[in-house]
């Protein structure tokens, strides 16, 4: 248990994280520009999120990256029909149906030279997504109409 001092200090010591995953930062002050969220809940692990984690560390190394992105495995995002899900900041980009052949592409493409990978960003027929454009979790007909209460910061 903490105390409510030990609960602000860690409050204000994580602000620099949230900051990027918020897009009100571009960099933190340890130097991550990026975080990419996995998905570990039992329904994206089942569906290899654990093994795409690893593709992608081992991916971040072999191009000189890790010391730029941030790899963060997360609970349940709640969509788990369309996992393994990743998301990537401080852009928000959803990326769904992730499997661990794609992560070399996600590295090459979004990660080295900043441009989306189409053909995994979520979507569905309600999302007026263009080609290259981000689609934010927040932004999709599941989770728009939402009010998150005890899993507002999932994904932060």
């Amino acid at each position: 248990m903490k105390t409510i001092a030990e609960l602000a200090a860690l409050r204000e010591a994580m602000q620099p994280k949230m900051a990027v995953r918020r897009g009100l930062a571009l960099i933190e002050k340890d130097g991550y520009r990026r975080h990419v969220l996995i998905c570990a809940g039992t329904g994206c692990t089942s569906s290899k999120s654990l093994k795409i984690a690893e593709n992608l560390e081992n991916a971040l190394k072999a191009q000189g990256l890790e010391n730029d992105v941030q790899i963060v495995k997360t609970g349940c995002f709640g969509l788990c029909a369309v996992g393994p899900i990743m998301i990537v900041y401080p852009e928000g980009t959803f990326y769904s149906s992730v499997q661990p052949e794609d992560v070399d592409e996600i590295v090459e493409t979004h990660l080295k030279n900043d441009k989306i990978v189409d053909r995994l960003v979520y979507t569905d027929e309600h999302t007026n997504r263009q080609p290259g454009e981000s689609i934010a979790l927040a932004d999709t007909t599941f989770y728009k109409n939402q009010h998150r209460v005890a899993l507002r910061n999932c994904g932060f």
